[in-house]
């Protein structure tokens, strides 16, 4: 499941815009059989007995991102922008361990802008 979220607000000379998003737990991958990567049995995803050790899932995870803008005349425009602020970052794990598998870091990236019309 995803989904996303946002606030924006426009007025004199003034914008801004927050979203946030986010991805529930997923799964990945089936590695149960051996070295290579096959898909679980589509057929098979409900069926109880069939109990597969190595199977990956992603762990659930949301970003937000935001700017906020403001026009100082009709030719010059200052803009803050940050994208993700919380610092999310892509987790993995196999099984029922819980342990994870893969981390990956999303780095947080602010920025700061002007804009000047001629």
């Amino acid at each position: 499941h995803n989904f996303n979220a946002g606030l924006l607000y426009e007025r004199s000379g003034l914008s801004a815009r927050m979203v946030y998003t986010y991805r529930s737990k997923y799964y990945d991958d089936d590695i149960t059989g051996g070295n290579g990567l096959r898909p679980i049995e589509a057929d098979r995803v409900n069926d109880l007995s069939y109990n597969p050790i190595w199977l990956g899932y992603v762990r659930a995870a949301g970003r937000l991102d935001m700017s906020i803008g403001y026009d100082i005349t009709e030719s010059v425009r200052v803009d803050l922008g940050g994208t993700n602020i919380l610092g999310s970052k892509y987790r993995s794990y196999m099984g029922e361990s819980y342990f994870n598998r893969d981390y990956r870091y999303d780095d947080s990236i602010y920025t700061v802008g002007m804009r000047v019309r001629f």
